[in-house]
């Protein structure tokens, strides 16, 4: 009897032992995000797994992906994204878009319910403007288009100035674009400007030098030059050897020399560096990178210029 009790047992199928083993993480958020369309009713599985992780991605990319199924706004269902992270940066991406939409006022409230990414948020609402004006600006008449810059700030202070740091970034940016690309980049030319924006003029000038300098100083033939004896000439940057092209855009001006002789006390002395003029926006070290982002549901980086 014992024998034929164990022996005669027939095992389920292959296929229902299948079905009766508990899914990893994994294979939840595989078979979920993988899924197209995706449906609602596999939120409450993205949010029941214990990988916060897995568990965030997997609901920001069924959110979003149902949203775009139905044809509604991208963030519809953003309440059902978990807390944290996850959430705010489902609220970034249906900003982004709202923006793209023309629809500026539903952006910023978007923006202001993207919690740790509030900040880069509005920075990519106004960027595109800033950038467009900039293009606009033309050196040899740019005493004649102050009120237009004006103007641009004003608007957009108003709209996202309550959520992110937008004065001075605003007229850092502004003034870093207006001299991208110009061969010659010369402070005298902001002396005509109003006192306020002279001054940002001149540290957009800055800027560029700043940049220039730090690239040549990685190149060791170039630093070790720049270094023997005292700070040489601003226009005597390009002759030393490795230099970094973008020198040679810099004529001899009292405040370019200012800056060298800034890098070459610093640098020289201590092996250190002088404080950026335009400090990189925020580094997101979490910022999502799933699946939501892959298949061009997720936010677009900022140009590395307007960083």
């Amino acid at each position: 009897m014992l024998l034929c009790a164990t022996s005669c047992t027939q095992s389920p199928p292959a296929d229902k032992l299948t079905e009766a083993a508990p899914q990893g993480n994994w294979a939840i958020y595989t078979e979920i995000v993988g899924r197209d369309p995706k449906l609602l009713e596999d939120l409450p599985r993205c949010t029941a797994m214990d990988d916060a992780s897995l568990a965030g991605d997997c609901a920001l990319t069924v959110a979003l992906g149902v949203a775009k199924a139905q044809g509604i706004a991208p963030q519809t269902h953003c309440s059902k994204v978990p807390e944290g992270m996850w959430k705010d940066e489902c609220f970034f991406i249906a900003a982004e878009r709202a923006r793209s939409s023309g629809k500026v006022d539903l952006a910023v409230k978007l923006c202001e319910q993207a919690g740790r990414f509030t900040p880069d948020c509005a920075f990519h609402l106004w960027q595109r403007a800033m950038r467009t004006l900039a293009k606009r600006i033309v050196l040899s008449t740019m005493v004649d288009q102050q009120d237009q810059m004006r103007t641009v700030h004003k608007r957009w202070a108003k709209r996202v100035g309550h959520i992110s740091d937008f004065d001075d970034m605003f007229w850092r940016k502004l003034f870093r674009a207006v001299w991208d690309g110009v061969a010659r980049v010369d402070p005298g030319i902001c002396s005509n400007l109003e006192p306020d924006l002279a001054e940002r003029c001149v540290l957009g000038t800055r800027i560029h030098l700043d940049h220039a300098l730090r690239a040549s100083l990685r190149q060791e033939a170039w630093a070790t030059a720049f270094c023997e004896g005292d700070a040489p000439a601003v226009d005597t940057l390009g002759e030393l050897p490795e230099a970094f092209p973008e020198l040679n855009r810099f004529p001899a001006h009292p405040l370019h020399q200012a800056t060298v002789e800034s890098f070459h006390q610093t640098r020289c002395t201590t092996g250190k560096l002088p404080p950026h003029p335009d400090p990189p926006r925020r580094v997101m070290t979490d910022r999502p990178s799933g699946p939501a982002k892959q298949q061009g549901q997720g936010r677009t980086d900022a140009p590395t210029q307007s960083r």
